[in-house]
């Protein structure tokens, strides 16, 4: 059964991936007049909107002056974070793994095709993020899917503010590659395997970014 989005959710999903695709750079200001008329949603939708971006920590509201888009972690916590996201996935795709459709596993297909085609570094992020959280909403696990998403949002965040490209095919043919791991682990039953290849794709994630970071400084 389709599931119609409330006037406030379109305007989050809006937002929030300008935000994640650079659109709307780091403490770019952030007009509810001028959003109304760019959604074509109403002020109650664009003020809810912009109160759960705050609480995601993509956006700053300052009392008098308005709301901005945050400034991303340092480059010193994007390791921490990939750490945090190491051990909530991997729980997360254990559970998720036990409770996959065949629907949800086709999805998940569809989106590693996606990361494949595209020929948008940013998309091909974006489509990567999108494999995760579905993989992770799978598993039921409400509060530790906000969790994640608020944390994958961080390594976006980075990305896209200090214009961050997966240049090399070969590490782009990578990051499939470990989703055909999962996938693999998940269509064998195996949970524990699945959580192996999960946490084995964010440490190479990681290691590539840090690699970016060091040859930036």
């Amino acid at each position: 059964m389709t599931r119609y989005k409330t006037m406030t959710e379109i305007a989050v999903e809006y937002l929030r991936e300008k935000i994640l695709m650079g659109e709307l750079p780091k403490e770019a200001k952030l007009v509810p007049a001028k959003l109304e008329s760019e959604i074509n949603v109403g002020k109650v939708a664009i003020r809810e909107a912009i109160r759960e971006l705050a609480g995601s920590g993509l956006v700053v509201s300052y009392p008098n002056k308005g709301t901005y888009v945050a400034m991303p972690p340092l480059a010193e916590e994007v390791k921490y974070i990939f750490q945090c996201r190491s051990v909530l996935e991997g729980i997360l795709v254990y559970q998720a793994t036990l409770k996959i459709s065949k629907e949800e596993y086709e999805e998940l297909k569809s989106l590693n095709d996606k990361m494949i085609s595209t020929g948008s570094p940013k998309k091909f992020f974006l489509y990567n993020q999108k494999f995760h959280l579905k993989l992770c909403a799978i598993s039921e696990c409400k509060y530790l899917l906000n969790l994640a998403k608020q944390l994958t949002d961080q390594i976006l965040l980075y990305r896209s503010a200090n214009v961050i490209k997966p240049t090399d095919k070969t590490i782009r043919d990578e990051f499939c590659e470990y989703h055909r791991k999962i996938l693999e682990a998940i269509d064998s039953k195996d949970p524990e395997k699945a959580r192996l290849a999960i946490i084995e794709n964010l440490d190479s994630g990681c290691k590539h970014l840090l690699d970016k970071i060091e040859d930036g400084k």
